[in-house]
């Protein structure tokens, strides 16, 4: 069990949280983007998604996005990709994006399915 010692505000938080974490972070954000991929997203996909996410977490959470700059800030590691880190359990048992794209980009309609296959809906 790994334990660190964190005080502060949300941003100062993050940081001594990323510093103190830096390589597990990192470590975890390669294996994500492998496990993205194995689920149909490409990091392009999983950017736009998460830059959909921020303006949520902007206007409902502003503390939570300053904590996630945090710890991208002391991890050295690219704020989307704290982004992107944290939404894998809500992009696992989603519709792969191409839809959520159309809905947010071109006009089509979002659709989330319960598994994380391709249909026909």
């Amino acid at each position: 069990m790994i334990v660190i010692g964190i005080k502060g505000k949300p941003y100062e938080m993050g940081k001594q949280y990323g510093r103190q974490l830096a390589n597990l972070i990192r470590r975890h954000i390669d294996h994500l983007w492998s496990a993205y991929q194995g689920l149909g997203y490409t990091k392009d996909d999983v950017y736009i998604i998460a830059e959909l996410f921020e303006d949520g977490i902007r206007k409902n959470m502003p503390e939570l996005l300053d904590e996630l700059k945090g710890i991208a800030d002391g991890a050295h590691v690219k704020f989307e990709d704290v982004v992107a880190a944290n939404l894998f359990y809500e992009l696992l048992h989603t519709q792969p994006v191409e839809r959520i794209t159309r809905f947010f980009g071109l006009g089509g309609r979002m659709h989330f399915c319960s598994s994380n296959r391709r249909c026909n809906c």
